[in-house]
């Protein structure tokens, strides 16, 4: 089924541990979507998860950062380089 995802931008926040947010990651980035993990932990094995589970074809970047504290959230997207 094709939702339309590819060449769009998803930010799944809570992504760091294997949960709905990991389980959501991998299913826009089996769609096409370019898939930014955010969350106040380190989400390196979600994206190795993520990325053997679609072969390597998946766009995933991480983003270690906290809703609560906007200012802080804001420079670390900055600082994601998704181009």
């Amino acid at each position: 089924m094709d939702f339309g995802l590819k060449g769009k931008l998803a930010l799944v926040t809570g992504a760091a541990r294997d949960g709905l947010g990991r389980a959501h990651a991998l299913s826009l980035a089996r769609e096409g979507a370019t898939v930014i993990l955010l969350d106040i932990l380190s989400c390196d094995e979600s994206k190795a998860a993520i990325l053997e589970q679609t072969d390597g074809r998946a766009v995933v970047h991480t983003v270690i950062g906290d809703l609560g504290k906007p200012n802080e959230l804001a420079q670390a997207l900055k600082n994601c380089d998704i181009s």
